[in-house]
């Protein structure tokens, strides 16, 4: 059987379902989702767990998104940030990213969109391109 802690977060990941096929969410609802997603973020095991890491990798960050149920189309459309560019972040291909500065930016937005703490993400894991 399944742990009924572990039904519960089963049960908020769908309430969470956040892939949408809309093309435009305005302001208040990126807000909204926001305020959710960092709510969720806070009382999740798996997802505290891969936070205290001292260096995040692009696999990293994906298992957050999945586990929050959130897709990279939804977080491209709110951060304004090219999917292609979200995509080469979480597959860690660096040399598709068009400057360092730009990668922290992109890594900052992403990380503030699903409810993260911007400064923490975009440091360890731009700690693994300076290393």
């Amino acid at each position: 059987g399944i742990l009924e802690e572990k039904r519960q977060y089963q049960r908020d990941r769908k309430t969470l379902n956040l892939r949408s096929n809309s093309k435009h969410l305005s302001p208040h609802t990126a807000l909204t989702i926001r305020n959710r997603l960092k709510a969720f973020v806070s009382s999740n095991p798996i997802i505290q767990e891969i936070l205290t890491h001292d260096v995040l990798s692009g696999k990293d960050l994906k298992k957050i998104r999945d586990e929050l149920g959130v897709s990279l189309e939804m977080i491209a459309e709110m951060v304004k940030v090219r999917i292609v560019f979200l995509r080469a972040i979480e597959d860690d291909q660096f040399e598709k990213t068009p400057s360092k500065m730009f990668l922290k930016s992109f890594l900052r937005a992403y990380a503030q969109c699903i409810g993260l703490n911007a400064d923490i993400v975009a440091s360890r894991y731009l700690k693994r391109i300076n290393d």
